[in-house]
């Protein structure tokens, strides 16, 4: 997987990632299986897979509901990541 080649020499504050396919669940227990702060975000459809989201933090409805969690995230951390 990409993502464990990539992340290791990256040195991350903390990953998020957002996975709508039976391809993504590898990606799920890997980013969920990190000591950094994580999120794994499933995107629902009616083609997802049963049990798909069950390691997912949150599951969206779909793309749109992806791109306004994606403008919270980016809204947060230019914020300087206060809650």
């Amino acid at each position: 997987m990409a993502l464990a080649a990539l992340l290791p020499g990256e040195d991350p504050g903390g990953v998020v990632c957002f996975g709508d396919d039976e391809n993504d669940r590898s990606m799920f227990d890997y980013v969920g299986s990190l000591d950094v702060p994580h999120t794994c975000v499933g995107v629902a459809s009616p083609e997802a897979p049963a049990h798909l989201f069950d390691h997912c933090d949150i599951v969206v409805n779909g793309p749109r509901e992806s791109v306004a969690l994606l403008d919270e995230i980016v809204e947060w951390a230019e914020a300087g990541g206060e809650q």
